[in-house]
């Protein structure tokens, strides 16, 4: 078989592996969701008033849980079995490439950093399970996340069709709208790890403010973990999430606008980018006015995960179009 014929069967066998494993990987996303809302106040006695106990109550003290958290035990394990078939596949699609007779460098700088994130991550969930620091929930979630969009990135890079050329206005709308979304899943999974999620109650505002009366910026420290759910620290992270989802989603509706009028396949993944806003502004309404509700909680993560996706597939499609010049001057 002629070396041209091998690398492209290669690159096609690995693209295949990175897609099977950032289909795991979101699969890991949600039961991870799952298990971290259950156990750390969702599923809890005195819910939801328990949402944001650093400990979790004894079993003098615990009450019945939810319906949900009765299928924790299906959970973790399907979260153990998709989390080991993750690192096999990237194993072997690591060793079926950098084995290969012609790698490119771009793609092969991708393999050897997901093989690295894989790494970090199974050292990092070893110390995952009963964590209080916020660090190690946000390390893992953040982690996922990241991996998530390397496979997805990496699939691209091996299949998808050539970068197409777009205004610059469109190129740069596409990245920004991508850092804004990975700055508002950073957010998110502080408020997850804080248990800040239920300091807010009532929307837009909070608990009557639109601002807490002590701004505490030590609630982004990752290395704290806060003492009330519903303090200070806790709303100044909320409603910092919130702000920050409304920049997000303001970014992301322009993006998904302009993709559409742009034609094409574009338009494809316009349309799909505000359906993914539509239902992820939804799901986040949804948790503040309606009671909180563990698929709510989980849907919302998973959704994330999606247009981190979408949004890193236009990110890696559209590069800004070369500026015209006009006739050389005789």
């Amino acid at each position: 078989m002629p070396a041209s014929d091998r690398a492209q069967r290669t690159a096609r066998l690995v693209a295949g592996l990175a897609t099977a494993a950032a289909a795991l990987v979101l699969v890991v996303i949600v039961s991870s969701a799952w298990l971290r809302l259950t156990q750390s106040g969702l599923g809890c006695s005195g819910w939801p008033a328990c949402y944001g106990a650093i400990a979790k109550p004894d079993a003098a003290t615990q009450a019945a849980p939810l319906p949900e958290a009765a299928h924790t035990d299906e959970v973790r394990a399907t979260h153990r079995v998709a989390a080991s078939a993750v690192g096999v596949l990237i194993g072997i699609a690591a060793v079926l490439w950098l084995s290969g007779e012609r790698r490119r460098r771009g793609v092969t700088a991708g393999v050897l950093a997901v093989l690295a994130l894989t790494v970090f991550l199974a050292l990092l969930g070893r110390f995952t399970p009963g964590a209080a620091l916020p660090a190690v929930t946000l390390g893992n979630l953040l982690g996922g996340m990241a991996l998530l969009a390397l496979l997805w990135l990496l699939r691209l890079q091996l299949m998808a069709a050539a970068p197409q050329a777009v205004p610059r206005a469109l190129a740069g709308a596409a990245r920004l709208a991508l850092l804004l979304v990975v700055a508002q899943i950073v957010l998110g999974g502080l408020v997850s790890a804080k248990y800040a999620a239920l300091a807010c109650p009532t929307f837009p505002d909070c608990n009557g403010l639109w601002w807490p009366s002590r701004g505490s910026w030590a609630a982004f420290d990752p290395l704290h973990a806060l003492t009330s759910a519903g303090g200070d620290a806790a709303q100044t992270l909320h409603i910092t999430h919130r702000l920050g989802a409304a920049l997000a989603a303001c970014a992301v509706a322009w993006l998904a606008v302009a993709l559409w009028l742009s034609g094409g396949q574009l338009r494809v993944q316009g349309a799909l980018l505000a359906g993914l806003l539509l239902l992820q502004i939804v799901l986040g309404v949804a948790l503040i006015v309606a009671q909180p509700l563990l698929a709510l909680a989980v849907a919302h993560n998973a959704v994330a995960a999606l247009l981190l996706m979408v949004l890193t597939g236009v990110a890696q499609r559209v590069h800004p179009a070369a500026p015209r010049r006009g006739p050389i001057p005789q």
